[in-house]
C-alpha cells in the first residue's frame, strides 16, 4: 500500500481588522494553495469541492464569498477580504491542496468586524413658524454638501428628540440625526461630522436664509439600550392563515419575528439572524417587525399567509429605535413560541343563476367555485 501524507494547516490567526475588510496568516506544512470561504456565522461548514468551485454556496443568504492564495517559502500565506459589513460576525473556513491534488481541512476562524459607529443626534432652529417636508430635505441636501457626507445618511429624527425650551414662538424646531455607513471608512463618525457643521454654519446661512444661527448644532451619540419584552409575547387568535400575538416592551424599540414550519427548526437563531430573516445555519425564512411606542400598554403582531393545519415555530427578539442600525436584544434572551394554524374550511357558496343567465355565464360562474374549492371541471 502507498501512504499518503496530507499537507496540514498549522495556524490560523487574525492579523488585522477594520469596518470593512480583514487579513489573516496561515501557516501550512508545506508549499501549497490555500482555498478559503467566508460566510456569515453558523453558516454550515462548506465542503471542498464548494470551495475548490468558488461556490455556488447553499443560500445567497449566507453572503458566502471565495478565494485562492499561495504559500511562501516559509510556508505561510496571507488571505485579504474586503467588501465586509460593519460589527458582523463572521466564520472563515480554510482548506489546503499540495502540488499533489491531497487537501486537508478545513479549519474555522470565527471573528467579527470592527464596530461601527454610534449615530448621532442635532437640532436646528429656523425662523419660521413652520417648515415645509421640501424645505427640510434641501436643508438636508445642503448640510450633506458642506459636510461631503453622504445625504441619504442625514434626515430628520422621530423619537427621543427633546426640545424643550428651544422652540420659541416664530421658529421652527427640527431634530435631526446623522447616521453612519457601515460598508465605508472614509467618513468620519457622526458625532465628528456635527462637528464640522459647527464651522460651516456661516456657509449654510447663506444659502438657508432663515436658518437661526442662535442655536449651534451640539451633536449628541445615541446612547445603546435594549428594550426587553415585559412578558413572552403570547398567541392571542390562530386561523388556517394567521396568527395574532400580544406584545408589550418595556421601552420604545422595534418587535422583530421569525417564523419558520416546524419540521425545518434547526436551533434558535440569534437576534441579528432574526431581523434578517434567517434561521441559525443563515437560510431565508420569513419576518415580520412592527414598532412599539406604546409604553405601559400592548402591541398586536400579526403573521400572515401561512399554511393551513401547520406547526410553526416563532422567534422573537427587539431593537431600539436608534436610526439604521439598532441595539439588538442580547441572543440569550429571544422568544420561542410554537403554535398550529387551523385547518381550513370549506365555505359554500349561493350563486344565484335566473332566467337571463346565459351558459356561458353560469359556465364561468361555476369554474371559479372550482376553482376556489380545488376542483377540476371536466366540460
Amino acid at each position: 500500500s502507498t501512504w499518503v501524507i496530507l499537507p496540514e494547516i498549522s495556524s490560523l490567526r487574525l492579523v488585522s481588522r477594520s469596518k470593512i475588510s480583514a487579513a489573516f496568516e496561515v501557516s501550512v506544512s508545506e508549499i501549497s494553495i490555500i482555498w478559503w470561504s467566508i460566510s456569515l456565522s453558523g453558516t454550515e461548514t462548506p465542503p471542498f469541492v464548494e470551495v475548490r468551485e468558488f461556490g455556488p454556496p447553499p443560500s445567497l443568504s449566507t453572503l458566502s464569498r471565495y478565494g485562492r492564495a499561495v504559500t511562501f517559502a516559509n510556508r505561510s500565506g496571507i488571505i485579504t477580504i474586503d467588501g465586509l459589513q460593519a460589527s458582523m460576525n463572521y466564520s472563515l473556513f480554510v482548506y489546503v491542496e499540495d502540488r499533489a491534488g491531497n487537501y486537508n481541512g478545513p479549519k474555522t476562524l470565527d471573528f467579527q468586524t470592527a464596530p461601527i459607529e454610534r449615530p448621532a443626534s442635532f437640532i436646528l432652529r429656523f425662523k419660521k413658524p413652520e417648515m415645509t417636508e421640501n424645505e427640510l430635505l434641501v436643508t438636508r441636501q445642503f448640510i450633506a454638501f458642506y459636510l461631503g457626507y453622504p445625504a441619504l445618511k442625514i434626515t430628520a429624527q422621530r423619537f427621543f428628540a427633546d426640545t424643550i425650551g428651544l422652540d420659541i414662538p416664530g421658529t421652527t424646531v427640527a431634530p435631526m440625526f446623522v447616521v453612519p455607513l457601515a460598508d465605508s471608512t472614509i467618513y468620519e463618525a457622526p458625532l465628528k461630522q456635527i462637528t464640522y457643521l459647527q464651522a460651516r454654519m456661516e456657509l449654510l446661512k447663506a444659502r438657508i436664509t432663515y436658518l437661526d444661527l442662535s442655536l449651534p448644532p451640539v451633536g449628541r451619540e445615541f446612547a445603546a439600550y435594549n428594550p426587553d419584552f415585559i412578558f413572552t409575547p403570547t398567541v392571542v387568535n390562530v386561523t388556517a392563515r394567521t396568527a395574532k400575538f400580544n406584545i408589550s416592551l418595556d421601552n420604545y424599540g422595534i418587535v422583530y419575528v421569525m417564523y419558520q414550519e416546524s419540521f425545518r427548526r434547526k436551533g434558535v437563531p440569534s437576534s441579528f439572524q432574526i431581523v434578517n430573516g434567517l434561521d441559525p445555519v443563515n437560510m431565508r425564512y420569513y419576518v415580520s417587525s412592527a414598532e412599539f411606542t406604546l409604553l405601559g400598554g400592548n402591541i398586536t403582531m400579526r403573521l400572515k399567509n401561512l399554511e393551513p393545519n401547520t406547526t410553526y415555530v416563532a422567534f422573537f427578539t427587539t431593537g431600539s429605535m436608534t436610526p439604521d442600525y439598532p441595539d439588538l436584544l442580547p441572543s440569550d434572551r429571544v422568544r420561542e413560541i410554537s403554535f398550529k394554524t387551523a385547518a381550513m374550511d370549506l365555505v359554500f357558496m349561493n350563486a344565484s343563476l335566473d332566467n337571463n343567465t346565459s351558459l356561458s355565464d353560469a359556465r364561468v360562474i361555476v369554474s371559479w367555485l372550482a376553482l376556489i374549492i380545488g376542483l377540476t371541471i371536466f366540460a
